[in-house]
């Protein structure tokens, strides 16, 4: 993949990924979980670090991996924001919790490989609890519900931007491999009949 060709999808990326906060800011309360919750993963830098690097491990992974690990990744931040939502406070938590799992599994199910998995699982691990760590630091004056809304959506975006990165620098990898071969083969051809 070019440089050109990144820097679009990197743009366009954020373009689409922000447009929805743009337009969706039904009160006070709502506009500041979306924006703080927004802006919460790129406060801390090892977390944002973490799911680039598992976007690029699925483009690593490969296939159905490339879209199942991070769908499967979110999924578990979700869930694990969802847990230590108050349950009064939102009546309809138990059947987001249950949409959620069911979509954890499928994405699971999806692949057959045993290195996907055992990632998925870890990855889920982890992912659960920083959901967990994430709701207990809302701040006062956002909800709690649009808060874990603008931290999944920016985590899809960063999550979206290691997979730009994967796939760069795997097509670049696959072509410095192709050429050291392509030297090998010509120095072992030169080598042999000289």
């Amino acid at each position: 993949m070019s440089s050109h060709r990144f820097a679009a999808i990197f743009f366009a990326i954020f373009v689409l990924g922000a447009f929805p906060l743009l337009l969706v800011q039904p009160s006070g309360a709502a506009s500041a979980g979306l924006s703080a919750g927004f802006a919460s993963p790129v406060q801390h830098i090892p977390f944002m670090l973490m799911f680039v690097l598992i976007g690029m491990w699925a483009t690593i992974l490969g296939g159905y991996a490339t879209g199942a690990l991070p769908v499967g990744v979110v999924t578990m931040l979700f869930i694990g924001g969802l847990i230590s939502m108050d349950a009064v406070q939102f009546p309809y938590l138990k059947q987001s919790f249950i949409t959620a799992i069911v979509l954890y599994a499928v994405t699971a199910s999806m692949v057959r490989s045993k290195l996907y998995l055992m990632s998925s699982l870890i990855l889920g691990v982890l992912s659960f609890y920083l959901g967990g760590y994430y709701i207990s630091s809302v701040p006062q004056s956002a909800t709690t519900a649009y808060y874990l809304a603008g931290i999944v959506i920016s985590n899809l975006l960063i999550l979206a931007i290691g997979i730009c990165i994967g796939i760069t620098v795997v097509d670049d990898m696959q072509g410095w491999i192709a050429k050291m071969r392509e030297k090998r083969a010509s120095s072992a051809f030169l080598t042999f009949f000289f």
